[in-house]
């Protein structure tokens, strides 16, 4: 056994085990919302459990939320984030079961977790949403979202026809394996790819976290490993990764995002880079999910079980 490469990767385990565990997240609040509504006076209270936490994610949702509430004046939000605490979000939910909300909007962080206390409001008939990503549960009213899969799949044709139709190496750079944005990305780049055959895609999980991708790629490059193009599951990876590859020199290296969000201080500075070659933009989906929210609500309506926002390719070759 060749014992330096054994205690190399022994000790890079370790890190990121320590990057994960050992940070302490911070603890789960309600936030503020404003009311279109002097009065106060709701009909409807709807508990919104988001799980991004400290991201520029949660800032869009957050700030979407307050701007497309005020055509809803019926409407009371009650706003928390669990920081991918995947306890504390089961907590909030279950809480929000006892409280007696008309409806959820969840944004959950793993796909098996919730299944059970998801379970619990549809047999008290509180109405769920799902934005963003799903539960492995089908016992939902509505997903909301982008179809991460078809996404996926879509970038890797592209990549196979447009960027690496000669064949080459992939390093795709994961938000959180158990989440289904995650896993759904990652099977569809994979089928995408399939058919060129002379493809290769090394997948590593970075948590959605910049910082775990910069000890993830920053490990991945000083083994040498050579690659054509970065794909990563979201901007803030993307851009630690491009920062990561200038200081190994690794200047003709190309990089993707897909997803991706406009008016963000990271879309800019990944703008302002010549090897961000491209990026699937997405929708919070916000607006959608209030729409469906009073169609419930407020029409007593069924609901289509998904309801897929397109998102919009962008090329900067």
């Amino acid at each position: 056994m060749k014992w330096g490469i054994f205690i190399k990767n022994l000790a890079f385990i370790v890190l990121i085990f320590l990057l994960c565990s050992c940070s302490k997240a911070p603890e789960a609040k309600i936030y503020p919302i404003e009311y279109n509504n002097e009065q106060a006076k709701f009909d409807y209270t709807i508990g919104f459990v988001s799980s991004w936490g400290s991201t520029e994610l949660a800032d869009i949702i957050y700030k979407d939320v307050k701007e497309k509430i005020k055509d809803y004046p019926m409407f009371e939000i009650k706003y928390f984030d669990s920081f991918l605490d995947n306890q504390k979000q089961i907590d909030q939910i279950q809480n929000f079961i006892k409280s007696g909300v008309d409806l959820l909007i969840v944004i959950p962080g793993d796909s098996n977790i919730l299944n059970g206390v998801i379970s619990e409001a549809k047999n008290d008939d509180i109405p769920i949403i799902m934005l963003g990503a799903k539960t492995n549960s089908e016992n939902y009213d509505q997903y909301v979202g982008v179809d991460n899969y078809q996404l996926g799949y879509s970038a890797g044709k592209y990549i196979s026809e447009k960027i690496l139709d000669r064949g080459g190496r992939i390093l795709e750079i994961q938000g959180t394996t158990t989440s289904s944005i995650a896993s759904e990305l990652k099977d569809g780049l994979s089928e995408g790819v399939l058919d060129a055959g002379n493809i290769q895609i090394v997948s590593h999980s970075a948590n959605w976290n910049k910082d775990i991708t910069r000890n993830v790629v920053n490990q991945v490059f000083s083994e040498d490993q050579k690659f054509d193009l970065v794909v990563c599951h979201n901007d803030e990876m993307t851009l630690s990764a491009i920062e990561i590859a200038k200081n190994n020199g690794l200047n003709n290296l190309l990089f993707a995002s897909l997803n991706s969000y406009d008016d963000t201080e990271t879309k800019s500075k990944l703008l302002a880079e010549k090897n961000f070659v491209f990026a699937y933009t997405l929708s919070t989906g916000v607006e959608e999910a209030l729409k469906s929210a009073h169609d419930i609500l407020v029409k007593n309506e069924k609901v289509q079980k998904n309801l897929y926002i397109s998102p919009k390719f962008d090329r900067y070759e």
